[in-house]
């Protein structure tokens, strides 16, 4: 490991022009488009899908013999999973269902 690093230091002090004009600019956006910063009924919908995607193949899988089916349904549930946490968490991470 190089010994001649240094992490940067960013200071508090500096970036607040940033952060206030960045932040005037989004909720100026927000309020010209008419749009909530919250949950809209395309999230609510992708957040179903995300839900549905994970639960079905799990409650359809109870009731087949078949292991391939069963390992392909277990595969869609897991891209529900992966959906679940790269989008329902991710949106919710930053207020947008609270």
């Amino acid at each position: 490991m190089n010994k001649d690093f240094t992490a940067p230091v960013f200071l508090k002090s500096s970036n607040q022009g940033f952060y206030k004009t960045l932040n005037t600019r989004v909720t100026a956006y927000f309020s010209e488009k008419k749009l909530t910063k919250h949950a809209n009924p395309g999230m609510v919908f992708k957040s179903f899908f995300m839900l549905s995607l994970y639960f079905s193949p799990i409650v359809i899988s109870l009731f087949l013999s078949n292991t391939f089916l069963f390992i392909g349904l277990w595969c869609i549930a897991g891209i529900g999973m992966a959906g679940i946490g790269l989008a329902v968490m991710h949106d919710a991470n930053h207020g947008a269902y609270s």
